[in-house]
Order: structure tokens, then sequence, then C-alpha cells
């Protein structure tokens, strides 16, 4: 039992000087003023802004400082009432938005005394997503860069008939036009009855197209083509009737032909004999 007391008694010595060693070290360690040590234990921006001479206000908040971090101009802050070099906290990220993609007017025909333009084909915006990589300083935006973009929606051009008419150029003919109007297109066939006629008195064939007679006169010479340059049915006479207003209604030489052709834009440009 006696030779455990020498082992105790120097236990108790060991903690006692551990303590007094501990006593010692907080009383000689610096110590922030009230400012820093609220705004430490708050964790808030302010301790990023900590004086270079004060990093155990970033300790104490449980910070750490990254190589994109950097020193500002001396700055007195209004928290910590005292002047000094601050700690920037510098960090990036990335963000996308969703931005229009203006469309582009093409113009047709040519100018005529007396003649005023008009759309053809309205135009539509389009649609990007944008990448940016943004800097910020202790929270807020300093930089912004374009780091890539997608285009999602394409965008559709304004087409615009300047005046009366002009010139088409088809498979290397020079043809002129009166006007431009902008159609329904529908599909029609016969499934190669040669005996179909038209109401001009004609076979109904390819190339022979229906239209409203008060729109345009029959024998009328066309060209039609999809409002967006997707497809083109070329040249064609309107020699059949049925259809109301602003439509055509095409003669394709299959049933299967016209289901798939449905009902689309187009652009039919009335030719000059």
């Amino acid at each position: 039992m006696n030779t455990q007391k020498p082992a105790s008694r120097w236990l108790g010595v060991t903690t006692l000087a551990t303590v007094m060693l501990c006593i010692l070290t907080a009383l000689g360690a610096p110590r922030p003023d009230p400012a820093w040590d609220a705004a430490a234990k708050g964790g808030k921006t302010a301790a990023l802004r900590a004086s270079v001479e004060r990093p155990e206000a970033l300790h104490m908040a449980g910070l750490a400082l990254s190589q994109m971090d950097s020193e500002a101009e001396p700055v007195i802050g209004q928290k910590l009432g005292e002047a000094g070099k601050n700690i920037v906290h510098v960090t990036s990220r990335l963000q996308t938005r969703t931005e229009e993609v203006p469309y582009s007017t093409r113009y047709i025909g040519v100018e005529r005394e007396g003649a005023q333009p008009y759309v053809v084909t309205p135009g539509k915006t389009g649609e990007k997503v944008v990448t940016y990589r943004l800097t910020l300083h202790d929270g807020q935006e300093t930089a912004r860069e374009k780091v890539g973009e997608e285009v999602t929606v394409q965008p559709v051009d304004e087409v615009v008939c300047r005046g009366a008419g002009g010139e088409l150029v088809i498979d290397g003919e020079t043809y002129n036009y009166s006007r431009v109007i902008n159609m329904r297109a529908t599909a029609y066939t016969t499934e190669n009855k040669s005996w179909k006629w038209t109401a001009s008195g004609t076979t109904a064939r390819v190339g022979a197209v229906a239209v409203d007679r008060d729109v345009i006169p029959l024998g009328t010479k066309l060209y039609i083509v999809a409002a967006d340059g997707s497809w083109c049915y070329g040249i064609a006479t309107a020699e059949d009737t049925g259809v109301k207003g602003n439509k055509v209604d095409i003669f394709l030489n299959t049933y299967n032909e016209c289901i798939y052709f449905g009902v689309r834009n187009a652009v039919v440009y009335v030719l000059e004999d």
C-alpha cells in the first residue's frame, strides 16, 4: 500500500503542472478585442475580413484561407473599428441562364413606287443556354465570364417582301413574281386514277394544285416552298378548287405521301407570265 503513495503524489504534481502551463499559455496568448471575438464567434463575413495580424479570428470562426483569397487595401471596418489590411474571401461558381437568340430579317422582292413592304413569314426568337463563371469577393459578384453556350431552339428568320414582287432563280432559270402569299398547305391524291379531272378540266397530277379562286385565279403559275426552307414543292399551276382562303392543296401520287405531308406552312410565289 505504501508503494503506491509516491505514484499518486507524482500524478497530482503532474496534473497541477499541466493546469499551470495551460494558464500561463492562455495568459501569454494574444487575445482579439471584443469586436473581433464577436465577429469570429458569429462566423460572419466580418471574420473573413480579419487583419493579417489577427489570424486567430479566422481560427476561432472555424474558417481557413484558400489560394484564391487575397489582401485588400486598408479599410476601416465599421464593425471592427480599426484600420488595416483585410483578407478578402474569393470564391468562384458556375451559373447557367436561358437567353433569347434574336432572329434575322431577310428581304425578298424589289422596291416599287406605291408598294408597301409586308411580312411574308413572321420571325421567331430562339433560345440558348449560356454558362457563366462568376467570381465573388466576400459573396459579392465582381466578374462574370462566359464559358459556353448551347442553342436549344433555333430562331426563325423574318421574311419581308420589299414591294410588289421581284425575281426568283429556280434551277438556273429566272422567274418574275408579282406577289408572295403566306399559306397553309395540305395534300390530296387520286391514287393514280388518270380519269380524275380538276375544276379546270385537266387531269389531276403532280404540279396541279387546288386554290381558292377568289385568292388566286385558276391558271396562275405558282412556286411553292416551305416557310422555313425544309421542303419545296416547286413550280405548280392553280387548276383545281375545294379550299377557302389562304390555303393551297398540293397533289401527291399516293395516300401515304399525303398522310406524311399533313398540314404545313408554305410560301407561295405568284409567278408572272
